[in-house]
């Protein structure tokens, strides 16, 4: 799976590209850029993913040859978004997580995160079901993606999500990203 586009406009602007820049780059218009980092235009499967894989090329050539999957964990604790909110807190205290990914019959439907939990600290009720709750998705990236791309990501999001062949085989936290540079630097 790819990236959301919506991330297009924060990754271009951390690698100082322009929209001409990118635009070229993926052989596309710039009008089209614009459009798509506002929100008003959804391209083609194909004009997408040469963005997308513009922006990879980029942080590729400026990176450090390590992939996603190199770093990522592969036990993707996870919980269904039918499960109560006491369930969820069990497994983030018992694994020594911050966030959880919401699975449903192996289809990413959301994310939950401390931060989602402590914003309804008042009325959080052990009851509630995590799907009323949860946040959206966390970004889901190939795993022979960059770890600048990741880095990237994480900038903005608690979390990553790998996939080889479509699935989901791994996440990729901060601390996995502190550990590799902690590490190996």
């Amino acid at each position: 799976m790819l990236r959301d586009l919506k991330d297009v406009r924060k990754i271009r602007k951390n690698l100082s590209l322009t929209q001409a820049e990118l635009a070229k780059m993926a052989d596309v218009s710039q009008s089209l850029i614009a459009k798509i980092e506002c929100g008003s235009a959804t391209p083609s499967y194909d004009k997408g993913k040469a963005i997308l894989d513009a922006l990879d090329n980029v942080i590729r050539s400026r990176g450090s040859g390590l992939c996603a999957g190199d770093i990522h964990t592969t036990d993707v604790i996870h919980i269904d978004p039918e499960d109560k909110v006491g369930t969820a807190l069990k497994l983030m205290k018992d694994n020594a997580v911050s966030q959880l990914p919401v699975i449903q019959n192996d289809i990413v439907m959301g994310g939950l995160t401390e931060r989602c939990l402590l914003n309804r600290f008042d009325k959080l009720d052990r009851e509630w079901t995590v799907r009323e709750i949860m946040e959206d998705p966390f970004p889901i990236i190939p795993a022979t993606s960059s770890i600048e791309l990741v880095r990237e990501l994480l900038l903005y999001y608690p979390s990553v999500l790998t996939t080889v062949d479509g699935n989901i085989k791994g996440i990729i936290t901060k601390a996995n990203l502190l550990e590799e540079i902690l590490d190996n630097r």
